[in-house]
Formats: structure tokens, sequence, C-alpha cells
């Protein structure tokens, strides 16, 4: 969705988002744009061919939202569901004030956009994460421990004469028939049964890159997607003894996308609640197709059985066979 806006205005932004509230800060006359959207799954003809979309306020793409600097966009959604807001292509040069992310209110701060950082300067994205906190009436305080810790070390290694990623030494990828197919089908030749590792050598200098120490390949899970909630970030490598205290138990906010910078950790604590596979990856796409990814597996047993529409892939072609 584009944003058009009069050529004697400034143009703020487009709208993506279900559920939002948007207060951008400026010191020019601002205005309240109440918006209502009324969020539908509908047959529309994509690309000369009929699909299943979303649709608001029966439209394919969405209505255009025009705004200017200042002004405050409220969205009342009637969708029942976790939607989120990002822009595309639109240089975000000015101050804004930032309610919510990834679909949960967070305490109100301003970001104050760096002019022209260096691409590898994550100092002022560090310090914006460790800010950010839930807020006061939408606070979800997290178990005080966690019956399950799993430790992720994120390296690049050799595996077969080619670099990849890899989570404690292993690069992961995805089998061609999908893991819960297999899993309600009772299919053990799908993909790789070994419990997948759940820490690393604690002696490992992140400092000191070892010789692209050769990785394994595995397609296995781990037995356990969530909202999470993030407890905290830190430099260094993460250090079970003592970075634990470090940890926000009062108002840490919920997200389901986190940042993890260069030679630091970030801890995030989830309720396992949602039946399933669930990835869960790096979002730089050449990273996860490099095998920077997990999968996490929940109580798949309760979901349903697989209905035949969704066969084709892999082993699941057999079945459609006559």
């Amino acid at each position: 969705m584009t944003a058009e806006l009069p050529q004697s205005r400034k143009p703020l932004f487009s709208v993506l988002a279900l559920s939002v509230f948007i207060a951008v800060v400026s010191s020019g006359e601002a205005r309240v744009h109440n918006l209502t959207w009324e969020i539908l799954y509908q047959y529309k003809y994509l690309n000369c061919y009929k699909k299943l979309a979303i649709a608001i306020n029966g439209m394919t793409p969405g209505p255009v939202v025009s705004a200017t600097e200042g002004d405050t966009i409220v969205v009342n959604n009637l969708l029942m569901e976790n939607v989120a807001i990002h822009w595309h292509g639109i240089r975000q040069g000015h101050s804004m004030l930032v309610v919510e992310a990834d679909g949960n209110y967070v305490e109100p701060f301003v970001t104050q956009p760096p002019p022209g950082p260096l691409w590898n300067d994550s100092e002022s994205r560090k310090a914006q994460s460790a800010s950010i906190k839930a807020e006061k009436d939408h606070i979800q305080t997290p178990p005080s421990a966690s019956d399950k810790v799993i430790l992720l070390l994120n390296t690049q290694n050799t595996f077969r004469g080619s670099t990849v990623w890899s989570l404690d030494n292993v690069s992961h990828s995805l089998p061609n028939t999908p893991y819960l197919i297999a899993l309600k089908k009772n299919w053990s030749d799908v993909f790789d049964h070994t419990p997948a590792p759940e820490s690393y050598d604690q002696n490992y200098d992140i400092y000191s890159v070892a010789n692209n120490t050769n990785a394994t390949s595995s397609s296995s899970i781990y037995r356990l997607t969530f909202n999470s909630m993030v407890l905290g970030y830190g430099h260094g490598k993460f250090n079970p003894s003592t970075d634990t205290q470090k940890f926000s138990l009062i108002n840490p906010i919920r997200k389901n996308t986190v940042v993890l910078n260069p030679y630091g950790w970030n801890a995030s604590r989830f309720q396992v609640d949602n039946p399933g596979i669930w990835i869960f990856h790096c979002h730089v796409e050449a990273h996860f197709l490099l095998g920077m990814m997990v999968l996490f597996e929940s109580g798949s047993e309760m979901e349903a059985e697989p209905p035949q529409q969704i066969m084709g892939c892999g082993k699941t072609k057999r079945p459609m066979n006559p």
C-alpha cells in the first residue's frame, strides 16, 4: 500500500498494519485520522489467478492511507489476529513516538535516528533494544525460571567444502516432506530424529574464530510460535552463571522478532502453548537458506489430521497417486 499525498505536504509513510496506533512527533499542526478496517479472508484474482487473500474493506491491496508528518493514525481492526507495521523504501529521517512492537504495547519512547551511521555501527541499535519496556497497563510478568533452557551459538562453518551457517555446529535444512505431516503419518524416514544439540562448548572463543571447523547437517527438530518475552541483551558470549542475573523479569516486552547484535547475545523466554512445528530463523534470507535456523515442536499430536488438499510435496505425493 502506498501513500498518496499532495505535493505541498510532506509524505510520511505507508500503512501495512492492522490494529495499530501510530503517532509521529513533529512541531507542525497535526491531525488525527481515525480509520476502521474490516479485515476478511476473501478470494481475489491476483495475477489472473483466483487466490485466498486478506482483504481490507474488500480491497487487496488495501486502501491508501494519506498522512503528513505530525499526524496521528488510529486504525481499528475488526480481525482478531496479531498484525504488524513496517515501511518499504521510505527514509525515516524524522523522530517517531513508538507505542507498540510486534502487536504488544510498550512504554512509549521517541526514536532519534542517527544521521547516517556506518553500516556496521550497532551501538545505537543496542541502546534502543535495551531501552524498550512493556507499557505499564500491558505487562505480562514472565515465570521466574524456565523448565527448559536451550543455548544456541551462531557460527560460520564448512560443510562438504561449502561455507554454511550453523547453530551449535549444526547447519539445519528443511526436508521435502513437511514435518507436521511426517509426524502425523508416523513417517520415520522423512527427517533426522537425532535430538538436536541444546548447548555448545562453553570454552568456545567467539573473538578467535576456529579455522572453519566442520559442521554437520541435520533436519532434526527441538521437541518443545510463540510470542517470546525478551529478557535481555548483552555483549560478549552469554554466561549462564552470571548473565541470568541481568534478566528483566519486571516489564519485559513480548516480541516475535528480536535483534542479535555482533558478538552479543539475546535471551528470550516463551510459554509452549501453541501446538505444531515452528521455525526460528534469521531474517537475512541468505543466512536462513545456508542453515541459520532451528525448529521447535510442541504438542503436534493435538493437531488434526492434515487434509488431502495440502499433500503434494516430498513423500506426500504418494497418497495422491491413483
